[in-house]
């Protein structure tokens, strides 16, 4: 009888445990889960643009201070076998300040396609997220205080081509990004003398991710 009762009591107290126990292991395997789901962000943040001759000659680089604001889309290209995705979107990068003879209203349309790994640091809702890929710009808008348009000047170039590099970090449905591009084909070309000006930025975002 006592051996009934010592049993008894034993299982009163581990019931609750138990049950605590397979709880937090189904939240954490939940939470694990979510490495391996689609996801959407959107996002705003500072982005500057660098433009500078791609001779090594930075004392005549220049930057043109200014913001973006864009989605991107992740999808999982693994089948949940790993946290492997496969993003793109859409982003857009305007420029304001003074730059290249007044030039100082700035546009360009941006469609990333990047490679990112999600890790998943357990018993949390965070998610780290580094990245490497390329993108496809066309730039819309370069005026200057008179109207002019800067891609009416020879030798500059509507369309561009580069890559970039930086890491995602999400925290439950808030975002961080940090980033930075670069551009392969340049912004102007001058055929008689060789003379090209490519560009560069850093890019610091925040924003949400579902």
């Amino acid at each position: 009888m006592k051996k009934f009762i010592i049993l008894a009591i034993i299982a009163m107290f581990a019931s609750p445990a138990t049950k605590a126990y397979a709880q937090e292991a189904a939240g954490s395997a939940a939470s694990a889960g979510e490495q391996y789901k689609n996801y959407n962000r959107i996002f705003f943040g500072y982005a500057p643009t660098i433009f500078y001759e791609d001779r090594g000659r930075w004392d005549d680089s220049d930057v043109l201070h200014g913001f973006n604001v864009g989605w991107l889309a992740g999808f999982n290209v693994t089948g949940k076998r790993l946290p492997l995705y496969l993003e793109t979107g859409a982003k857009a990068n305007v420029g304001l300040g003074e730059l290249l003879s007044d030039f100082d209203k700035y546009l360009a349309i941006e469609v990333p396609v990047n490679v990112a790994y999600r890790f998943h640091i357990p018993n949390t809702k965070i998610h780290l997220s580094p990245y490497l890929g390329v993108h496809f710009k066309a730039n819309v808008l370069g005026r200057d205080d008179d109207g002019n348009d800067y891609f009416d000047l020879e030798g500059t170039k509507r369309f561009q081509f580069g890559m970039q590099v930086g890491g995602h970090f999400d925290f439950n449905h808030f975002y961080l990004g940090l980033g930075y591009s670069f551009d392969f084909l340049p912004i102007m070309k001058l055929s008689w003398n060789d003379y090209r000006v490519l560009t560069s930025g850093p890019s610091v975002n925040v924003g949400l991710v579902f």
